[in-house]
């Protein structure tokens, strides 16, 4: 049976007799979330087996939530960037670079044995993929807390953060600074330590070999081959006039009562200098296709061997009291009880906005959904954010158990 038949029979089995534009009406006006995108589909149907919108750009104006929309990914889109490095690894023009660049390349040998910068012994040997699982003992923000100049450091980041045209090179330079200051004192952490910084330092090593900048090479290996057309890096617009030609992002109350506009600017999105981390930006169509692209493993885009490092388990997000949580190389892992490595997700919020993107390898099936404002565990938003997220996991076949993860806590 067609994969897309199937889903059509579970809808009908789990009483989805509600349609899902209905179901975005309802969950605006009864959970009081502003604008939202979302969506669900297989490698096996073109286009989408679920698509729609609810609600506005904007609290302040009436301009509706479009397809077209691009949405801020935030730590979601951190996929994308280990997907520009394994095609970056599998150039053959690397072979002309005087450092041969590897999954195995540490810090050191890039920054500190070239006498770019000193790197401090606890972060000497981390490499390339170490940075891409969070194995690299990077701290996380709130590690800057108690230290003054690092706090000091983050200020001038956000001050000096820059994503107007032109600004490409600058962001380098900054992003190299960003480097140093960690990886030139001791701020080491344990091993899956989930940082802010981690993937810009990776980003950073790049820059520096191939003599090019984050932009140019997310374009190039990424967002080009993949016709991903609405994607960049930064805001989701840089344009503050009225009414909004995108997407703006938002604070948020927990009971829906105020949403407070973020003025679009390069101060609206993570510091630029982190931008691989957590400041790329894409409307729904583009990140589908990239999802699809997993799903399909295509040989034109990378080999079976890359296929299989970013599919599996190559690290592990550890929190408080000791628990983790396996990681594959910008994705979050659903674990199974056969052991299996499936289902591949990732959430990401800046406090300001919220996505989720999830892949099924078995089922070669995804979702996607993206918001405006945050979601959070406790809010009446969370709430119906996770109504929309249960249609469409109950459409494509999902268990109870992996729908859990999916959901913020």
């Amino acid at each position: 049976m067609k994969l897309w038949l199937l889903v059509c029979v579970l809808g009908i089995a789990f009483g989805q007799d509600q349609s899902f534009q209905d179901l975005l009406d309802e969950v605006e006006s009864d959970y009081k979330l502003l604008g939202v995108s979302a969506g669900a589909f297989s490698l096996d149907q073109p286009g989408w087996l679920l698509r729609g919108n609810l609600g506005r750009r904007m609290v302040e104006d009436s301009t509706p939530i479009q397809d077209s929309d691009r949405f801020a990914l935030n730590d979601a889109g951190r996929s994308m960037v280990v997907a520009m490095v394994a095609r970056i690894l599998e150039d053959p023009q690397l072979g002309d670079k005087p450092i041969k660049l590897s999954w195995t390349t540490t810090v050191k040998e890039v920054f500190h044995d070239t006498g770019v910068f000193n790197v401090d012994p606890g972060y000497q040997n981390s490499t390339l993929l170490d940075l891409l699982v969070h194995n690299g003992r990077i701290p996380t923000e709130r590690n800057a807390y108690d230290v003054d100049a690092a706090l000091d450091f983050i200020d001038e980041a956000w001050t000096r953060s820059n994503y107007s045209e032109g600004s490409q090179n600058g962001n380098v330079e900054m992003r190299r600074e960003t480097a140093q200051f960690i990886l030139g004192n001791y701020f080491v952490q344990k091993r899956g330590t989930y940082s802010e910084y981690s993937y810009s330092i990776a980003v950073s090593m790049l820059e520096y070999v191939l003599n090019d900048n984050f932009d140019n090479l997310l374009s190039y290996y990424v967002f080009e081959p993949l016709d991903m057309v609405g994607c960049a890096v930064g805001p989701t617009t840089l344009d503050p006039s009225l009414p909004p030609v995108e997407p703006w992002s938002h604070f948020a109350g927990p009971w829906g009562v105020y949403n407070l506009p973020i003025t679009p600017s390069s101060k609206a999105a993570p510091p630029s200098a982190i931008a691989p981390d957590a400041g790329l930006v894409c409307p729904l169509d583009a990140i589908k296709n990239f999802l699809v692209a997993h799903l399909a493993r295509s040989d034109s885009f990378l080999s079976a061997e890359s296929w299989d490092l970013l599919h599996s388990q190559q690290g592990a997000l550890c929190g408080d009291y000791g628990r983790c949580q396996p990681y594959a190389p910008g994705f979050k892992i659903i674990e199974q009880e056969d052991g299996k490595i499936a289902q591949l997700y990732h959430d990401g919020t800046d406090g300001k906005s919220y996505t989720l993107v999830y892949i099924n390898l078995e089922k070669n099936v995804g979702l996607i959904q993206a918001g405006n404002t945050p979601i959070e565990g406790g809010m009446v938003q969370e709430v119906g954010w996770s109504r929309i997220v249960e249609y469409m996991a109950a459409y494509l076949g999902l268990g109870d158990d992996d729908l859990k993860q999916l959901i913020p806590l």
